[in-house]
Order: C-alpha cells, then structure tokens, then sequence
C-alpha cells in the first residue's frame, strides 16, 4: 500500500472517527426528542430524498472526484474538470429542485405519503441546491488529493446540524408540535449543508479561478466519456442506494412509522461497522485510477488482498461486540423505548459484516472505471433485496425487513468477488478467508461468558453504569487478537509494517517493535503452536461455563416461599398429603416469664409428650395443619403473640388445638382430644404465628397424654367440604380437598389427630 494511499486513509479513517463519536453523542438526543413515530417519519423523508438526490448528484460526484485525479496532457485539465462538472451541478440541481416542488404543489405528495408531507418536500426543494454543491464542493477536493480539508468539512457539517437542528426540534417538541419538530430537523440540514459547500468553493478557488466555472471547455474534451462514466454511476449507485432504503419505505408502507422507527434505530447501530470500509471506499475511487492508468495490476491485487483480510477482521470483532452488548447498547444508546430495536440489529449484522468487506472492492473497480460487473453484482443483490422485501415484510414487518436486507448485504460480498475477477484482480488472494471465521467463531464463546459475568450496572451519583459497556471492548479486542495472531490471520511483521508509516509517536514505536520482534530467537511458528494451544484451552473454558452455569441464557428465579421439612409421615395405606408451607418460628415462653431460646419448629412435626403419674401434661402438642378458603379460625398480624397467664390452681377443660394455615389450597380442620379432664400447667400460653406465605396458626398447650401406635391408627378420607358437629368428646373436621382424621384410644385416654399433610 502506498504512502499517500495510506495518508488519505488515515485522513478520511481520522474525521470519521470524529463524526462518529459526534454522532454517538447527538443521535441517542435527537432520537429521544422525536421519539419513535417522529424517527419514522424524518427517515422516511431523509431516504426519499437520498433516493432522489442519486439521480442529481451521484454522477457529478463521482465523475468530478474520478477525473481530476488522472493526469492528462491537456493544458489546465483540473480547470476544464472542475467547470465541466460545475455547470452540470447546477443544471442538475435546478431540475431536482423544481421537479420536487412541482410534485408537492400539484398534490401528488400528499396523495403518496399524506398532507403532512408536503411542508417537508419544499423544504427537501431548497435542500436539493445546498447538498448538490455540497457534495459537489467536497469530492472536488478529494479528486486534487485534498483530503485534509475535504474530510474536517464533514465535521463542520455535522456540528452545524446539531447547532441547528437540535434546539429547534426542543423547542417544537416542547410545544407539542412533532410534525414541525421534524422539519426542525431537515432545516438544520440545509443550514449544515450550506456551510460545507460555501468553505468547500472558497477552498477551491485556492486551486483553480474562479472564471474556469463557466470557462467553454476546448476542442478534444472527453465529455462523452465523463457523460457515459456518469450515466452508469449514475445506475451503479441508484442499485446501491437501494440497498439503504427500499427497506424503509417499502416498511413505511406496509407497517407504520413506530416500526420504521425502531428498525431505523436498528440500522443506525449495524451502520457502525461501515466507517473504517467506508473511509478506505471513499479513498480508493480516485487513489486506485492512478495506478489503473499506470497498468499496476499486481500492487492493485495485492491492496485488494491485504484491504480485504484487514476489512474482515475489523469488522468482525465490531459486529461480534454489537451482538453481545445488543441488550446493553440499545436501551442506554436510544433508550428502554427503543429495545424492539435488538432483534433487526442482531438480524442485520451478519449482512453488515459482507456489506462492510464488499465496499473496498467496489471502490477498486469503480477506480478501473468499467463498471459494467459492478452493476451487475450490485443489480443481483439489490433485485433478490427488493424480492425478499416484498414477500417477508407483509408477514414479519420490520424482522422481515432486517432478514431481507442482511441477506441483500451479504450476497453483495459474493457477487462483488465475480465482479472482481472480471474485471482483472483477486481480492482473496491473501485474504485468508478460513483463518479469519475460525477467529472469530473461537472468540465467540468468552466474549459473551465475560458479557455475562460483567452484566452489572453499580450507582455512581446516582446514574447507573453498564459496566460491560465499558470493559467487554477492551478485552473483546484483546482475545480476538489473540486468535487472531494465533491462527495466523495475521502476521506480527506486517502489522507493525503497516503501523510504521503512522505520524509519531505511532511510528517509532512500530519501528522499534519491529526490530526487537525480527531480534527474537524464538520462532513464529513456536509462539503461533503456543498460541493455539492457550486458545484452544480459552475456548472450551468459555464452552463450558456456558454450559455448566444454570443462570447463563436465562434467569431461574426460585419459587417463593421454599422450605425444606422432615420426611413426611408414612400411613399404613401408603398415602401422602402435601403442602407446600413456609417453616414457622415461634417463641415459647414458661409461666414464670422466663424466655428460652427461639425455637423454629415446622408446622407438621409432631412431637409426643411425656407422662407422669401424678398427672397428664403436654410439653409439644401434635401439629396440625387446617387450611381453609374462604373462613380462618384465627387471623392476627405476623410476628404477634399473646400471652394469657392462669392461676396454677385452675382446672381447665380440654385443650382445644387449632391451627389455620392459609396456603394456595383451602381445607379446615378442626382436632379436638378426649373429654378427659386434666389439670392444665400453672399457665397457659398461647402463641399465634403468620409465616411469609399468609399461614395463621393459634397453639394452646394439650391437657392431655397422646400415644399413637402405628397399628391402631384408622384414616378417615373426605372429599369436598365436611362440616359434622359433635360434643366434646368428637372430632369435628371439615376438608376442602384432601384431608385425614385419625381417631386413636390408649387406655382411660381418648385423643383425635390429624396427621401432617405436608409434602416434605
């Protein structure tokens, strides 16, 4: 690659790293500000008007930029070029401009697109004139080699759009005027138009009169040459455009503005792989037409080659990192709004990457200037675009779209390698094609493991931050260099090659790595073995994280409310009733106030009580469960407990035991003793227990002894609801669904259980 082709790469690389990044910050505001209807609406214009400005502008660009690039032997060539083209400008622009007023006057605008239209189609009359001579003005100065001055006029051009256009559309939305928002923003285009063209001919005055803008061209003038080089830009560009917007408005007019909206969002974001390829596309139009002239067919297939390799490998490391931060970047880029935007991105993406690879290869044979293939290979993609557009977006509106279209973009890659060949150079020659997918498919699994683990967002001053927004670029370029490197996609050597021409302290520092790398007595091919292996080992470490990590691909919330409970009980007929129920903590306190520990006991555990002689006392009751619909026997706050102290001298009747549990099945159950008559402990608590999951329990200590043998246990089964009333010596039970009522006799002693439904 030359010198100055690399210079005016740099060049234009440079100013669109700077238009990017003024786009990253000003496009999510004016985005937010119109909202999706009004995007919809404002990209709707913008692609009708990009449309139309090809057949005014894309011959005269081209050719002006193409032209005064060649070096002829007629006497002030750059002049005749530079007027030539001038004066058809301008009759293309007069023509563009009053054909568009025209259309909006006579109504066929509000007839296409509706009566809101039309305040934005004069506008696009006047917009017409400013773009074409800034254009115009712009690519005249890439064609003398001027690329430092034509490239810092696209920054000048998007800080006065953003002067312009953002505190206008503030100040409609404001007022709740989003149609006039919208028109805010094309006068801020007009008025950033303006500017670069005026500065772009005071520029060129520099290098040519003013008097050669309407000087006659001489005798032996290739106009019809320039004419015919214009007509088929003219066609080449028309089918590439189309690859842009036929999309759009085919969207708009079968969908609506919210989904052309969100899809526009969607290709904002893929479009960010082109800034690289478009720079080197912007620069090998006119820098590869010298050597096309001088008959440089190997240097030109070797600059397809390495163009092509380094393309690749760029771009896939973009498109990898904008696939794995989607769910991040949409919503903190444009806003939770935007998020149906993630989808179309992810579907465009693959498309995006063959586009982006494509266009330098075009460049190289637009250069050549037969374009008969380019047209060719460009006409197939955008007729199978068109095709699929028209059949998918009916059915799946703007994911339809995204399929169609990133399948357009990739086919361009395809068929632009035919177009290349035909025309007379191998762009695969050393692109490496094999090494490069293996790269990437490698990297793929530990960069989204590392997405993963960093998904966290800490507060600073009270602003989230995305902290994988901020590190996964990083190392997402360091492991795919790494396999880069060890795959042998690229080569150490000629990247510092490629780095030394770079102004300082760039440059001498590839130098000095250079030296030391060629100094080193460890082989390549020992390090690049090395490197495979510790990439290999990277790979399946991210392979298997992914799946061995339960959380990973989706989040499994836990059921609420889960406990963990002894075995269930075992009844003779082999039976199990369960309940899902929290654990309850209750608190149990000695008539003489003194407090023991905490104590958490679950709802089903039973355990028995102990006997003396004297006298019969319950230290643990049976627990059992009652669980009702719609009534509850007791229901008090959680966390309350009531305390009711008797005298030691009373005789109490038979402890009644009741406890409600409120869970999602209903049942009542009622557990009453016999109608022995003990005498109760010096006092009698009562404790009353809500779990988190709504359980109401009320516990009063037993009176009396229970012992129940395995083998005299008889279950009684109700379905439905069973309400039966009974004396004292009765168990009364009512079941909503399933419920057991075990009546037992042990000596002079008759107890009523219910025993534990509840799964364990």
């Amino acid at each position: 690659m030359q010198r100055s082709i690399l210079s005016g790469v740099i060049s234009v690389a440079g100013t669109k790293v700077l238009t990017l990044v003024i786009g990253i910050l000003t496009t999510p505001i004016l985005y937010r500000l119109l909202e999706p209807a009004g995007v919809g609406i404002y990209t709707t214009v913008i692609s009708v008007f990009s449309l139309f400005m090809i057949l005014v502008s894309s011959g005269v660009t081209d050719g002006v930029r193409k032209f005064i690039a060649e070096e002829r032997e007629m006497d002030c060539w750059e002049a005749h070029v530079v007027g030539f083209y001038f004066r058809l400008a301008l009759l293309l622009a007069g023509v563009g401009a009053g054909i568009l007023a025209l259309l909006t006057w006579s109504g066929v605008v509000a007839w296409i697109f509706g009566p809101q239209y039309e305040l934005y189609f004069y506008l696009l009359s006047i917009m017409t004139i400013v773009s074409q001579f800034r254009a115009y003005s712009r690519r005249t100065l890439m064609g003398f080699g001027l690329e430092r001055y034509s490239e810092p006029l696209k920054v000048v051009q998007r800080v006065a759009f953003v002067i312009v256009a953002l505190p206008l559309v503030y100040v409609m939305k404001d007022r709740g005027l989003l149609e006039i928002a919208v028109a805010g923003a094309l006068v801020g285009k007009i008025a950033s138009a303006a500017a670069v063209a005026i500065i772009g001919f005071i520029l060129i005055f520099q290098r040519v009169s003013l008097r050669s803008l309407f000087r006659p061209t001489p005798e032996g003038f290739p106009r019809r040459k320039m004419l015919a080089f214009n007509s088929l830009s003219i066609v080449l560009i028309l089918l590439l455009m189309s690859l842009y917007h036929v999309d759009i408005l085919m969207l708009q007019a079968l969908a609506d503005n919210m989904q052309v909206g969100y899809y526009r969002a969607a290709l904002k974001l893929a479009e960010f792989l082109w800034f690289v390829p478009l720079a080197l596309q912007t620069v090998f139009v006119h820098s590869t037409s010298e050597l096309w002239s001088n008959d440089k067919t190997e240097q030109i297939s070797e600059l397809a080659a390495r163009t092509t390799r380094y393309t690749f490998l760029l771009t896939a490391i973009m498109a990898l990192g904008l696939a794995v931060l989607a769910n991040i970047a949409v919503p903190v880029y444009f806003g939770s709004q935007y998020n149906p935007a993630i989808m179309p991105l992810l579907l465009l993406l693959p498309g995006a990457l063959g586009f982006a690879v494509a266009r330098p290869v075009l460049a190289i044979a637009q250069g050549k200037g037969e374009l008969k293939y380019p047209i060719a290979a460009t006409g197939s993609a955008a007729g199978i675009n068109l095709v699929l557009n028209a059949i998918l977006i009916p059915q799946f509106g703007m994911h339809g779209a995204a399929v169609s279209t990133s399948i357009g973009y990739g086919l361009m890659f395809v068929f632009h390698l035919w177009s290349a060949r035909k025309v007379g150079f191998d762009p695969l020659s050393d692109a490496r094609l094999g090494r490069i997918l293996a790269t990437t498919l490698l990297s793929a699994p530990p960069i989204f493991v590392l997405a993963h683990l960093l998904d966290v967002r800490p507060t600073l001053l009270g602003v989230e931050l995305p902290l994988a927004l901020i590190i996964i670029p990083l190392l997402g370029l360091i492991i795919f260099l790494f396999f880069a490197f060890a795959l042998g996609a690229l080569d150490l050597h000629e990247v510092l090659d490629l780095l030394t021409p770079l102004p300082e302290p760039l440059g001498s520092t590839a130098e000095t790595l250079k030296t030391n790398v060629s100094e080193d007595t460890m082989s390549s091919d020992s390090m690049q073995k090395m490197m495979v292996v510790a990439g290999i080992l990277l790979f399946v470490s991210g392979i298997g994280y992914a799946f061995l990590d339960p959380g990973f691909g989706g989040d499994s919330d836990p059921a609420p409310n889960m406990t963990t409970q002894p075995p269930a009980s075992t009844t003779p007929a082999g039976t199990t009733d369960s309940t899902s129920l929290s654990s309850t903590t209750t608190e149990e306190t000695t008539p003489d106030s003194t407090t023991k520990p905490p104590s958490t006991t679950p709802p089903e555990e039973t355990t028995p009580p102990s006997t003396t002689p004297a006298e019969e006392t319950t230290q643990s009751q049976s627990s059992t469960r009652t669980t009702q619909s719609s009534t509850t026997t007791t229901t008090t706050p959680p966390s309350t407990t009531t305390r009711t102290t008797q005298p030691s001298t009373t005789t109490t009747p038979p402890s009644t035991t009741t406890r409600t549990t409120q869970p999602p099945s209903s049942t009542t159950s009622t557990t009453q003793p016999s109608t022995t008559t003990t005498t109760a402990p010096p006092s009698t608590t009562t404790r009353t227990t809500q779990p988190p999951s709504s359980t109401t329990s009320t516990t009063q200590p037993s009176t009396t002894t229970t012992t129940t043998p395995s083998s005299m246990t008889t279950r009684t089964t109700q379905l439905l609801t069973t309400t039966t009333t009974a004396p004292l010596s009765t168990t009364t039970t009512g079941t909503d669904m399933l419920s057991m009522t075990s009546t037992v006799q042990f000596g002079t002693s008759t107890t009523t259980t219910q025993p534990n439904t509840t799964g364990m």
